[in-house]
């Protein structure tokens, strides 16, 4: 639609390549979540002008080029970092900062073709802190991706990813008091189908998501284990679908709408003798429009409803205004200004509640200095209201890095960010914040 034949139009097969690569070869923390939550549903883009975006431009003289293998091309990298935390049990008082060594193996193999794109991708992260065994970190992710062209007008893909991850500590799920990284495995299937015909478009949507959360340890001051921490009434699968239509208004306003519905279900019906789990419904309605003025502001604006509802009759729904807006600003051919917000509902079983509704916001600049060095700064805003609790969370995350691609083999980064959690109306977590600092350098093979 907007300065296309389609706002929903498929990425070209060189941008979805060098995407996929990125986040495979990327020395980020991308195993590690902010909270372990459902994979964000599709919204409304549109990717017209993404070589204006400093973060996905294609820049052929310093991209892997992989290997053959028959018709799939593979891509090795291996990233290993350096780095210090200055908080890292995220603790209020009695703070034990370390040193770290991470490394970051991953492999990629790309088949492309005029009908059908398929990837398969494997990596992980593997971080060893200095004095402190009991805070080591192993997250790992296995996924398959294919998409195929049925038509001018259709397409479907779909995929699988099975990952290991991390979950951050000011996530306001966090299990309370000092204990050892909390690790999950989180399995997804899902399916997507496209349409296009003229002005009108649609999409349909259906994933299905398991969440298995290992035990760990509940450990002292210093550092010893004191106790082990079951986080099996936190293992729960989820079946969700969601239908879009859209229509263009003129070449630079498209309208949506989009309904997104999911079943929740937890594999222990309570939590304590007594409390129930929040298992149960939930549905998003949002109407919006995605817009482009001009060729250097793009963006989507969704807002609706939300209903969540939960098979035991003691708990009380949660229903509200629901949001997500996504707008890039490309300042100049060299800067690119993002920024997000969205307004949810998330679950909240440690801490006994139905649920809390969080409000976020976030922005990112990114300036291309050189042709081979980007920089970026950042920051984000979170808002967690708890619902049959007094707690309040605000999380606070600010940062900055850099990357140098010496050449297609050899990339150099850095960063650094800090998280302030703030905690109100819970004594049993912490108000702390947390300072870290890393520097890695990646070989592609």
């Amino acid at each position: 639609m907007i300065a296309s034949s389609s706002l929903f139009r498929p990425l070209p097969r060189w941008l979805l390549a060098s995407t996929i690569l990125c986040g495979t070869c990327s020395p980020a923390f991308a195993q590690e979540a902010q909270l372990p939550r459902l994979a964000n549903i599709e919204t409304v883009t549109v990717e017209d002008g993404v070589d204006l975006d400093v973060r996905e431009r294609h820049r052929p003289e310093l991209d892997p080029v992989g290997h053959a293998l028959g018709a799939w091309r593979i891509y090795p990298s291996a990233t290993l970092s350096a780095g210090w935390d200055s908080n890292l049990f995220g603790s209020e008082d009695d703070r034990v900062s370390a040193g770290f060594l991470q490394l970051e193996p991953a492999v990629a193999a790309v088949l492309s073709s005029s009908q059908l794109d398929v990837t398969l991708d494997a990596s992980g992260r593997f971080a060893r802190f200095a004095d402190q065994p009991h805070a080591k970190e192993n997250a790992y992710r296995l996924a398959g991706f294919a998409r195929r062209e049925l038509s001018s007008l259709s397409s479907i893909e779909g995929g699988v990813d099975f990952e290991q991850l991390v979950e951050r500590r000011e996530s306001s799920e966090f299990p309370g008091g000092r204990v050892a990284p909390s690790i999950f495995l989180r399995t997804r299937l899902y399916t997507t189908f496209r349409y296009q015909t003229g002005k009108f478009g649609g999409l349909a949507t259906v994933d299905y998501t398991t969440f298995n959360y290992r035990d760990t340890d509940a450990l002292a001051a210093d550092g010893t284990v004191v106790g082990r921490i079951d986080q099996d009434v936190r293992d729960q699968h989820t079946l969700r679908g969601s239908l879009r239509g859209e229509f263009e208004v003129t070449p630079a306003i498209g309208l949506f709408v989009q309904g997104i519905g999911s079943s929740i279900d937890y594999r222990k019906d309570e939590v304590a003798p007594g409390v129930p789990n929040p298992g149960g419904s939930e549905y998003t309605l949002l109407g919006g429009v995605a817009f482009r003025p001009s060729s250097l502001f793009v963006g989507s604006i969704g807002a609706g409803y939300v209903w969540r509802s939960y098979d035991a009759v003691s708990l009380r729904s949660i229903n509200g205004f629901a949001l997500n807006a996504d707008v890039r600003y490309y300042l100049t051919p060299l800067v690119t200004i993002s920024a997000q917000a969205a307004r949810t509902v998330e679950e909240a079983v440690l801490q006994s509640a139905r649920g809390y509704v969080s409000d976020s916001a976030s922005v990112r600049a990114d300036y291309e200095l050189l042709r081979s060095l980007l920089i970026n700064v950042r920051a984000s805003y979170q808002h967690n209201d708890f619902r049959s609790s007094p707690r309040l969370d605000r999380i606070v995350d600010v940062g900055a890095g850099a990357r140098y691609q010496a050449n297609r083999a050899l990339a150099l980064d850095v960063d650094a960010s800090y998280v302030n959690r703030d905690v109100k109306g819970d004594p049993f977590a912490a108000s702390f914040d947390e300072f870290r600092v890393r520097a890695g350098v990646r070989y592609s093979f």
